[in-house]
């Protein structure tokens, strides 16, 4: 099997109070294409969320992320 996805996502970063540390929570839409060995090809359309910590400077790599996602459709 192969998948391709394609997905965005839009964050919001709010400062922790004393701190150094940013808390952002972000959420966005993603189209998936799964490509099956021995049966139909099936896309489908979700979305997720999730939340992380991140260093003073907005654009520096997180320290910790936890996501979640909902597929919408049957699988």
């Amino acid at each position: 099997m192969t998948t391709m996805s394609l997905n965005s996502d839009f964050k919001i970063f709010m400062p922790l109070p004393n701190s150094s540390l940013l808390f952002y929570g972000l959420a966005g839409p993603t189209l998936s294409h799964w490509i099956l060995d021995e049966a139909e090809d099936d896309t489908e359309i979700g979305c997720w969320g999730g939340a992380g910590l991140a260093g003073s400077a907005a654009w520096r790599a997180s320290e910790l992320r936890i996501m979640a996602g909902l597929l919408f459709g049957s699988r």
